[in-house]
């Protein structure tokens, strides 16, 4: 059936009709956005009203808005509206009652008698009852509460039969976290009994799903629903409830139609009425029940007669959720050197939280040891203002650690030592040896490094040295070698060009207003939120390149964009004269025109590809040319971001690829902090993950003004740009692109064998890398460390000694299954192990190269860092990573290392499968991924 969106023109409720037409799509349904009298209506078509509900509809019958609504009920055989209010409820009670009699009255004039009604609102708020004030909590509760009362007012009669509630199990389920949502939940079904116990003759009943399939709760990642699982839940997909609801109008759900097989006696069922018979208990079933862990830390006499309760208590308690043996679970370990991944936390968190009535944040495990630490699980932390607005989520602002040197050696030397032969081994104990001699050159770089951790004026210790170190300082190439890029979100109803420009840069810009507002909620990865600093670096920034060192520029807010077009640059103001959005019609006429303008190249862009120094001596005299190729510069440099419109139409991964990063650097400005990409598919990219909206429609075309930005050339800059483009090729025709996808094998299959899923495929990824290059070398994984203010990645050295082991055992088939089982265990565990150490600042390897830059020009660099021993330790083979934030664009992700002969592997993980990105020699992708 057609689906027809109808809402206003411009504003937010616009941008989610966009995004209620790309679910749509992406669940195979066409659909269109429209105004209310641009549409011609077609009966057999659906019709969703999205109305904003600041005034109510039915309240002014002499209204064109209601004329047009009435019309359209008339004509259409199926119209569905929502009214989105956007604080769930009006605060005047009797003001909503009026509303819903008008609709009652409205009904009774126009309609046959109502038999049936559904009542299914919702304002969903998580919060937990100690967190909140009562106009918090009325503000959730308020629509099933008032909601059910007012319709239940307006309709009940006799020639009501049916009033059903669409409810949800967290009420029964005891969700501490959203307790607004289970109190009104919580009054739907007491109401429906109410009414029942009076003798209505109006049949009352309240369905209340789980966990429904292809909501918030179940797309929103593997973590959410595992965690629904434990407490009960189980995926009702849409069709079984309205099944459900059917059943409900049909004979209703009567509890003595229910066997006595003992179903009902699991705790989340208890709320279901029993027969007394069916819940007696005897007084010997009493007598043989264990004790609790309640109990049991009631009885305790002493201190250690506690500690020991709560010490066997959580041993048992993780014991129950990963893999491994009694023996291992020495109690002076701390929790995240067990191998313990996020989503096992999360349940010793919410464990922690029933049994003790301790809340705590996740990532307070990080850095708690059984032995002697319990106390802290219970402390309160205070509520200071650090200032930081980028760090708004955090209650003290999360400082990046640095450790002392003797304690970087020792993580730097225990992540290689296996990988050393016996000489090479004691080679390495001498280098670093001399590298920490007391007054010697490395105590002296180390100091220099804690001077600047000491210092007030400086947030962030790491900051400079690690941008001067990875990026800026750095002479090679911006691309193809300092450049991750992904696809955008495919549709399944490809866009034209000109319209998915649109849509993106529409999307984009709120996504920037959100943020330049402080309304942009912060990114949350193993439960600890990101800082927010870098986010304002996307947009309006640039790479100058510099003599020696490049500088990262950030310039004034502007909300224009500059447009490439077969390398000839436009701009394009996102914003009108009167501070509103440009219309999503004009905003694609201008994409239109300037595809239809454009028939030459210009290859001025691949000067940004050119090596750092060389860009640097060019840009100045490309600037200086003429006032003309300034003003070029300026704008290009000062917008927001960049959209280059590419022919080409890639449909497979590696042509997507090619096109992002292995191409001839055509139609590009690599400086510029974020760019997109639009093919003449409508296949999009971006170098950094974004909301993407579809499914935005024509509306009215106005006349189109480009304001095209030229530039002039010179013999040097042509010669310049020929030898850029020849290296630019060479470089990138031979770095190859696949994708693999591991399928019924994921994140819910591997929790359920009680070992950490990240840690399998880490092991999976090394085990084909030693049959891909003969032998396993070192590797190397980026690890995110957001969660610090000013946070940049980690590197850490990933093939363990316990991942040595089970690679060695794997295809030795003299050791038993279960031997190779276990190794492969412990090298899973190890893996997590390793990131957790990290994650908890832990890191050594930017420490190492840190140090390197506070070196002065008369002191001699310490022997190490030029050892070829140290630099076969290096990245160069093998480097893999995990991303946390989802597998947008099907999880296909590109970065290019330096190496021809290296392997990148990137995967995401997600509940029934694995999706791997793999960048190699073209004539080595297919053999890797096989």
């Amino acid at each position: 059936m057609p689906i027809n969106i109808i809402t206003n023109t411009e504003g937010k409720l616009l941008n989610f009709a966009g995004q209620f037409s790309s679910i749509l799509a992406t669940n195979g349904m066409a659909s269109s956005i429209s105004g209310l009298t641009q549409h011609k209506i077609v009966p057999e078509s659906l019709y969703v009203v999205l109305d904003e509900g600041s005034d109510p509809l039915l309240a002014n019958p002499s209204s064109t808005r209601f004329s047009e609504l009435k019309t359209l009920a008339l004509k259409a055989n199926s119209v569905l509206w929502v009214s989105m209010r956007a604080d769930g409820a009006n605060s005047s009670s009797t003001a909503d009652m009026n509303m819903v009699q008008e609709v009652a009255k409205w009904c009774v004039d126009n309609l046959p008698p109502v038999r049936d009604v559904i009542q299914s609102a919702t304002v969903f708020q998580d919060g937990t009852l100690e967190n909140m004030d009562a106009q918090l909590f009325n503000g959730a509760v308020r629509p099933k509460r008032i909601g059910t009362l007012n319709l239940h007012s307006a309709f009940a009669g006799d020639n009501l039969e049916f009033f059903v509630m669409v409810s949800s199990a967290a009420a029964i389920l005891g969700t501490k976290g959203q307790a607004r949502y289970n109190s009104g939940n919580s009054f739907e079904e007491g109401f429906a009994r109410q009414q029942l116990a009076a003798g209505s003759k109006t049949h009352f009943t309240t369905i209340m799903p789980a966990l429904i399939g292809g909501s918030d709760a179940d797309t929103t990642g593997p973590e959410r629903r595992q965690m629904l699982f434990r407490q009960g839940a189980t995926i009702v997909e849409f069709d079984e409830v309205i099944s459900l609801v059917e059943y409900a109008l049909i004979v209703g759900i009567d509890p003595n139609a229910i066997p006595n097989d003992e179903t009902y006696n699991y705790p989340f069922f208890t709320d279901i009425l029993q027969t007394k018979d069916a819940t007696a208990s005897t007084d010997d079933d009493a007598q043989q029940a264990p004790a609790t862990l309640s109990q049991k830390l009631a009885a305790a006499n002493t201190p250690q007669e506690t500690y020991d309760v709560v010490s066997e208590a959580v041993t048992t308690k993780i014991r129950e959720l990963i893999a491994i043996g009694l023996d291992d679970l020495r109690l002076d370990v701390p929790l995240p050197d067990l191998g313990i991944d996020f989503l096992v936390a999360i349940e010793i968190k919410n464990w922690i939280g029933r049994e003790f009535e301790a809340p705590l944040q996740t990532n307070v495990l990080d850095q708690v040891q059984k032995s002697d630490k319990n106390h802290e699980l219970v402390q309160v932390n205070g509520h200071p203002k650090h200032g930081f607005d980028c760090c708004a989520a955090s209650e003290e602002l999360p400082i990046l650690p640095l450790l002392d040197l003797d304690t970087v050696l020792d993580l730097y030397f225990g992540a290689i030592k296996h990988l050393l032969t016996p000489p090479e081994l004691e080679h390495m104990v001498t280098l670093l040896q001399r590298l920490s001699e007391p007054g010697g050159i490395g105590r002296k770089l180390h100091a220099r490094l804690m001077d600047r951790f000491n210092d007030p004026s400086i947030d962030n210790w790491l900051f400079k040295p690690y941008l001067e170190t990875i990026f800026t300082g750095r002479n090679y190439p911006v691309s193809p070698f300092s450049t991750f890029a992904g696809s955008d979100t495919l549709s399944n109803f490809p866009h034209r060009q000109a319209e998915r420009a649109a849509i993106i840069s529409l999307a984009i810009l709120e996504f920037k207003q959100k943020l330049e507002s402080g309304r942009l909620e912060p990114t949350v990865i193993g439960g600890r939120p990101q800082c927010m600093y870098h986010h304002g670096w996307l947009f309006n920034s640039f790479r100058e390149a510099l003599p020696g060192i490049d500088e990262m520029r950030k310039m004034p807010s502007e909300n224009y964009i500059a447009v490439l077009r077969r390398g000839h640059l436009f701009k394009v103001n996102l914003i009108d004269e009167q501070g509103q959005h440009v219309p999503f019609a004009k905003l694609e006429s201008t994409f239109q025109a300037i595809l239809d303008k454009v028939d030459d190249d210009s290859w001025v862009g691949i000067l940004t590809a050119d090596e750092r120094d060389s860009w640097a001596e060019m840009r100045q005299v490309f600037k200086n040319l003429s006032p003309e190729n300034k003003r070029y510069l300026d704008m290009v440099e000062g917008a927001a971001f960049v959209v280059s419109l590419d022919d080409g139409a890639p449909t497979t991964p590696f042509e997507r690829m090619k096109s992002w990063q292995l191409n001839d650097g055509f139609n590009r400005w690599f400086d510029k902090g974020l760019k997109f990409v639009v093919y003449s598919n409508g296949v999009s990219r971006s170098i950094v993950e974004h909301s993407i909206i579809d499914g935005i429609t024509r509306n009215g075309v106005d006349e189109i003004k480009l304001e095209e930005y030229t530039c002039q050339s010179s013999p040097a800059i042509n010669e310049r740009i020929t030898h850029i483009r020849a290296r630019y090729l060479q470089e990138t025709s031979i770095i190859g692109f696949t994708t693999w996808e591991c399928i019924d094998f994921g994140q819910e299959y591997l929790q359920r064998h009680k070992v950490p899923a990240k840690g399998i495929f880490e092991t999976m990824v090394q085990l084909a890398s030693k049959y891909f290059l003969g032998e396993n070398h070192p590797c190397w994984s980026a690890i995110s460390m957001g969660h610090a203010h000013k946070g940049r990645p980690e590197i850490i050295q990933t093939y363990t000694a316990e991942l040595k082991a089970f690679c060695d055992a794997a295809d030795d088939s003299s050791i038993e299954a279960q031997k190779r089982q276990i190794l492969l265990f412990a090298a899973a565990r190890s893996h997590v192990a390793n990131v957790n150490r990290v994650q908890q600042g832990k890191g050594y390897e930017r420490t190492m190269s840190a140090m390197q830059t506070v070196l002065k020009e008369d002191e001699q660099m310490p022997a190490i860092y030029n050892d070829p021993t140290y630099i076969s330790m290096r990245p160069h083979w093998l480097m893999t990573g995990s991303t946390d934030l989802g597998g947008s664009g099907g999880g296909e992700f590109g970065m290019v290392l330096r190496y021809p002969d290296s392997v990148w592997v990137q995967y995401v993980v997600d509940a029934a499968s694995a999706k791997f990105s793999i960048v190699t020699g073209r004539d080595r992708t297919q053999r890797f991924s096989s």
